[in-house]
């Protein structure tokens, strides 16, 4: 499945109430709107995010660690890895951490 495709409605919207805010019923003054979090399961942070799954050598979301695999089962033994920053994701410092663009990039 497509990540563009699948979020391309959402996106649109998302983009034109973030420029105009948004304007409840009944109202005559608009309130600026900002987005801050999305909230959803493992499978489908990594599939929005188009980042490697929770199970993969790169999966932890949260931190630069390396997965090893360990009698079939992905472990992550570094307790204290360095964490992702916001720049570290959106400059991709790590390109085997992403799979794909992140949509909600293009949002200020």
């Amino acid at each position: 499945m497509d990540v563009e495709a699948y979020l391309q409605d959402t996106i649109s919207e998302l983009q034109l109430v973030l420029d105009s805010g948004f304007t409840p019923p009944n109202d005559l003054e608009s309130v600026p709107v900002h987005l801050s979090r999305i909230v959803c399961d493992k499978p489908a942070r990594s599939f929005i995010k188009q980042i490697r799954r929770h199970s993969g050598y790169y999966g932890c979301d949260r931190c630069v660690v390396h997965g090893v695999r360990l009698e079939r089962t992905m472990t992550f033994p570094q307790l204290h890895a360095r964490l992702r920053t916001d720049a570290d994701f959106r400059s991709r410092s790590n390109a085997r951490h992403h799979i794909g663009v992140f949509p909600f990039e293009r949002l200020p």
